[in-house]
């Protein structure tokens, strides 16, 4: 979803909206650069030790190393995550910026195609939910190498709270 919406986003919006490009250019670029990083970075953690693990949530009680997991892979996928986030909100703030003070004039908000709509709200749900995310996941992050107790139910810990962070970030609606 990054690639497509940053791919196809940074080259139709400015179309869409009747601007030259991207009101920050070199923005746009910075969070291009850190897709492809943040997607090898997923990849190479598959080669650390014995891989993650986790499967696709992270879930805590899986990504310990009390469950014999490489907490060196679990480090390199939160990396992966958090680079794809902050390039993800980068490209957000840009489109939105560029939707809002960059239109030709006479276009109003009213006469923009469904397309811009889509990536307007679209960003505005990235720069809602991401921000949650990654304090989940940085929650999880210092569960695993600070010994805070924020998901360990036998220390008044919360796992449920890891869930509800993120299926707030897979379904924002």
């Amino acid at each position: 979803m990054p690639g497509l919406f940053g791919g196809f986003g940074n080259y139709f919006l400015p179309i869409l909206c009747g601007s030259s490009e991207l009101a920050y250019p070199r923005i746009n670029s910075i969070s291009l650069l850190l897709q492809p990083i943040a997607f090898i970075l997923v990849l190479l953690s598959t080669a650390a030790e014995f891989g993650g693990g986790t499967g696709w949530t992270l879930y805590p009680p899986l990504s310990t190393s009390l469950m014999s997991l490489s907490p060196v892979a679990v480090d390199v996928i939160i990396l992966g995550l958090l680079v794809s986030g902050i390039a993800s909100i980068m490209s957000s703030l840009n489109f939105l910026t560029t939707v809002f003070h960059l239109r030709a004039k006479g276009l109003t908000l009213g006469i923009l195609s469904v397309s811009t709509w889509s990536l307007i709200i679209t960003s505005v749900m990235l720069l809602l939910t991401l921000p949650v995310l990654t304090g989940g996941v940085l929650m999880l992050l210092s569960d695993l190498h600070f010994n805070t107790l924020f998901f360990d139910p036998t220390f008044a810990g919360d796992p449920i709270l890891y869930q509800h962070l993120f299926w707030f970030f897979g379904h924002p609606e």
